[in-house]
Formats: C-alpha cells, structure tokens, sequence
C-alpha cells in the first residue's frame, strides 16, 4: 500500500491491499491458474489477525500493530471471502463473521474504501455466514433504499469516519451489481460453482508469439500465446517439423545454444518458426551479499528477483523509513570461471550508471570496479566492458537510475564474448579473439570440446548445415554458452 516507495507505517505494511490480491488469487484459482500469493501472504495476514485465541476480537487489523474494533469491514470480508473460495483457514472466516455481525453498525467506517468497503465486506460475509447476511441487510436496507436514485442508481453516502477516496458512485454501482448476484450466485466471487465458462475455445489457427526463456530452476520454458496447439522444437538450429522434439514442459540446456519452436497446425503444416540464442542458465549462480534491505536475509530474498529469469518480477529493494538509498549493491558465485563482455538489465528499472568487478576469487573484487555508463535502448540497456573480463565471481553496485524511473531493477544477463559478430554473405566474421581464449567450432551433429577446430577470426557456413562454437580457455574449459550460427 501507498505506492513504490517501501512499506508505510515503520516497515508496517497495509492489509488491505493484500487482502484484494488473495480474492483475485482465489478466483484465478477456479480457471486453473496457479500462484504462491496466498501462500507468500497468508503468514502477514496471520499477524495482523486478531485472533480471539489469543484475546483478540477477531476482526482484520489495519496491519499488526493496529487491531482496531472500527474500521475493520471491508478488509475482514474479503480475507474472510479467500477462505471461503480457497476451501482453506475457513474458521478464521468464521470467527471474523462473528465479528462482523455483532460490529456492523462500523461498517461505513472502511476508511479509505467509503460505500465500495460496505460491498466488498458484505459479499465476503454473504460468502462465510449466510444467515450473517441477512441480518445485517435487514438492518441497512434503509440506507441502500436511501442512496438509490430513480434513472442513475446509487448515491455515494458519507462514510462515518476515515476519509474515503475509492471511486465513490463510479465503484460503488458495479460492487453492488455484484452484490445483487449474492441471491441466485450468479458470479464466482458470489458462490457459482459451473464451469461452463471454461469451455475451450477453437484452436487458434496459429500462435502469434512463442515465448522462449529460462524458468527460476534453469530449465527453458516455452510458452505459446494464444495457447493449444502442440509445439515441436530443436536444438540444432534446424526448423522444427513434426518429426521433432514434442514440447511437454521445461528441459534442461546447460550450455545454452539455439531452442527453435513451431506449433502443429490443423491443416497438417507447421506455424513460423521462433527462435531464441539462451546463454548459460543462471539456476547455477548463487546470490552472496546484498543490500535493499537493513535484514540481511530480506535484502537477499529481494535481491533473487534479479536473476528469477522473468524481468516482470523486479529486484525491489526497500525504501522505507531509514533504508539506504543507492547505491545498491550485489555479489554473485557464478558457479564455474566465465569469460564476460558486459552485463544487460532488462525490463523496469534500467539503470545509467553501475559498477562491475568480476574476479576468481572474492576477496579481489576488493579491487577497483569498472565505472559504466549506459542509456536504455528498447526494453534493455547495455553495459559493456572496456575488454573482456573473466572470473568467478560479480560483484555489481547501481549507482543510478535515469530521472523519474522508479527505484526496481529488472532482469540482470551476461553478454557472452563473441556475441557480436558480422556477416557478408555466407561467411562469419567474429570480433578481435579474447587475449588466453579459443573459440573453437564443429558441425551440431558432433561433440564441442576444448579439443574441436579452432576458429581463425572468420568462418564459412553452408545451406542446410549448422555449425556450433564455443569458447574454451587453455585448459580447455568452456567459458560461455555454446552459439548455433546458420545460413
């Protein structure tokens, strides 16, 4: 609640927006979609809970700290109303309909949420405790039959007490609407249990994207929109057809390369292809230090969603009350020694100005960090490197962001040595080699190792046939993603 800005209220936090989330999570819920909302929430809602067990009333605080008897409506029935639709902790509903009911001459005092909080409590109330609803429509009934107005609807009504600011008659006639259908449970949200709604509809005559990425654990997902068709997929830079690989889920890459996707159309052809060049996975790096938060574990916690491989789940450090402000810093184990030339983000929150220091072993990211700066370009910005870097371990510090960007970060990449490359024709020329590297190359039906063909600067490619490269050192270690290049 209250915006980007940290939590409010001393690192208090609000119920009340939560508690709009875990009805949405709820009802999502009823279309098979699923989520750990409820799950990642439920331990606050908990804390705020006034728990007759323990001498509480049994009403929904405002957050821990303040379990008040007057301004409890609109949130206590909607966290009643996510038991009730989840099937789960519905004695909690129970006990907070107990409270509603013998408090409800406070329920125009939802604070914020003026008449849109009396709806949303007394749906949930409807929902926990029929009988509940009853009674407490027959004691209001004057006042909804006060505020209709013949030919427009309902009026908004002055709340007894908070200061009300959610819409007022705009929200307030489409939440009673809702209401209404509590009589023949005409909605979801209202007690209908059909799932005709569900049916599906015609496949789609082709995908327009296929999403390709890697998924929190590493594996590479892929996702078709609008789904339903079958996928085939390859890793050899071929086009699928429907003699490939059937996608059934996510799959292991752990060099990375070159995932190529098509759906299975009804008139027996095969949709456009869609490609994606993934690098190593980052299901290997482990997060070492962090700031963004003065808990050290939550700083971490928060920090993960740098790497989570989906940009639209941002590193929001906190920046509450008393929390340091940039810069904010991070420390990774890549897992194994690579060779780097840059860093991309990805999504919101595209920094300017950050510092990089990759070294293999912790103590030598002491050392003086490289200075970089950058502008967005697209969804994206790039921070490259005076020259190649290698190491084990990245330390990173975003120094700043460009003005009027909220403070998140989106997704952190390494740009891999030799990503960049040109070509004329049929032929592949690759950047200046990386001082104490290979690239070395071999057809994609053959293993690459630190043994295969060196590459020297340039390379021929053929119709129909191709080739993979990869970076090794002397040793003959890998030290970047396997690429697959094709005419």
């Amino acid at each position: 609640g209250h915006g980007p800005s940290g939590l409010p209220y001393g690192q208090k936090a609000l119920m009340a927006p939560a508690s709009h989330v875990i009805v949405f999570e709820a009802l999502a819920r009823r279309a098979g979609i699923q989520s750990e909302i409820w799950e990642t929430l439920f331990p606050f809602m908990k804390h705020s809970w006034a728990d007759p067990k323990n001498g509480g009333h049994g009403g929904m605080g405002y957050n821990a700290s303040y379990k008040d008897k007057n301004e409890f409506w609109s949130r206590s029935g909607l966290f009643a109303l996510a038991t009730h639709l989840r099937g789960q902790k519905e004695h909690m509903g129970r006990l907070i309909s107990r409270f509603m009911l013998k408090r409800h001459p406070w329920m125009r005092n939802s604070h914020a949420y003026g008449n849109p909080g009396d709806v949303w409590g007394l749906v949930g109330l409807a929902a926990i405790s029929p009988p509940a609803f009853r009674e407490v429509m027959q004691a209001w009934r004057w006042s909804f039959d006060g505020a209709w107005e013949k030919g427009y609807g309902l009026r908004h009504t002055t709340a007894h007490m908070g200061s009300p600011y959610m819409g007022e008659e705009g929200l307030l006639n489409p939440a009673m609407a809702m209401l209404l259908s509590v009589r023949k449970k005409g909605l979801c949200i209202t007690g209908a249990r059909d799932r005709g709604w569900l049916k599906p509809r015609p496949l789609p005559s082709a995908p327009a994207d296929i999403r390709i990425r890697f998924n929190r654990k590493g594996e590479v997902q892929v996702v078709a929109s609008p789904a339903g068709l079958p996928l085939r997929y390859t890793l050899n830079g071929h086009a699928p057809t429907r003699r490939a690989a059937l996608y059934s889920g996510p799959f292991a890459l752990p060099d990375g390369g070159l995932v190529c996707v098509a759906a299975e159309l009804q008139d027996g052809g095969m949709s456009r292809v869609f490609s994606q060049e993934l690098g190593l996975p980052k299901s290997g790096w482990k997060l070492l230090d962090a700031n963004g938060s003065s808990d050290p574990a939550e700083a971490l916690r928060r920090a993960t969603h740098l790497i989570d491989g989906d940009e639209r789940t941002p590193w929001q450090p906190d920046l509450g009350e008393g929390q340091k402000r940039f810069p904010f810093h991070v420390t990774f184990d890549l897992g194994r020694k690579v060779a780097l030339d840059g860093l991309r983000f990805m999504g919101p929150g595209l920094p300017n100005r950050i510092k990089v220091a990759l070294a293999d072993q912790p103590a030598r990211l002491s050392l003086k960090a490289d200075a970089l700066t950058s502008s967005p370009k697209g969804g994206h910005v790039d921070f490259r490197f005076p020259g190649p870097r290698w190491g084990r371990y990245l330390y990173v510090s975003i120094e700043s962001l460009p003005r009027g960007q909220r403070v998140r970060f989106g997704e952190l990449d390494p740009i891999w040595p030799q990503e960049t490359v040109s070509r004329t024709g049929n032929v592949v020329t690759f950047p200046d080699p990386v001082p104490g590297l290979t690239l070395r190359w071999a057809g994609v039906q053959r293993k690459l190792t630190g043994a295969s063909a060196e590459v020297k600067r340039t390379l021929t490619l053929r119709k129909g046939a191709p080739v993979q490269v990869r970076l090794f050192d002397r040793r003959g270690q890998p030290m970047g993603p396997i690429r697959i290049l094709r005419m």
